[in-house]
């Protein structure tokens, strides 16, 4: 999961920087960036439940 968090980081700032430097390629560079990690995101099986995706195990539910 972190590969995820550091592609979704990495991406988001080169699309930052290339809308604000008005250079396209950069701004594709980081749209293609985020892509991979939202992609990795159904390789990897993670995501398959809300539960888990918040690390909420069975049973363990808060209802404070």
């Amino acid at each position: 999961m972190i590969w995820k968090v550091r592609l979704f980081v990495v991406g988001g700032g080169l699309g930052i920087g290339g809308m604000m430097m008005e250079l396209p390629w950069v701004l594709w560079s980081g749209v293609a960036i985020l892509a991979t990690g939202w992609l990795m995101r159904f390789k990897t099986g993670e995501g398959a439940t809300a539960d888990e995706a918040w690390g909420v195990e069975d049973g363990a539910e808060d209802h404070s």
